[in-house]
């Protein structure tokens, strides 16, 4: 089993190029922001992915797409990726720039 120390330090890695990335699209559109906001909206949507890291591997060992593949095996893992796509994208919407229940936005219109 993945070590949780491994997991979250290369989940952290594009989280944070995704702080990085929206400060700099911030920055040249001319709206700063805290940067802690930034790191509470960009951040924890990565988690999500590495909370879910030992999961995908737990299916992919009991329910296998290499050997003879089964429709039942496909099944699994395109449920199981529908589940892990909403949750990934209801906390990164929940934590959005704009705040949950606003539209989001592109860093590039934020107060414009």
């Amino acid at each position: 089993m993945l070590r949780w120390r491994v997991v979250l330090a290369i989940w952290t890695v594009p989280a944070l190029l995704s702080v990085f990335e929206t400060e700099m699209f911030l920055a040249q559109s001319g709206h700063g922001l805290p940067v802690w906001r930034v790191l509470v909206s960009e951040i924890p949507p990565w988690y999500v992915w590495a909370a879910l890291t030992p999961v995908i591997f737990g299916l992919g060992r009991r329910f296998p797409l290499d050997r003879g593949l089964r429709p039942s095996n496909v099944a699994v893992h395109v449920a199981a990726s529908l589940v892990a796509g909403t949750l990934y994208a209801a906390i990164a919407a929940l934590l959005s720039l704009d705040g949950p229940g606003k539209p989001c936005r592109s860093p590039s219109s934020i107060g414009g």
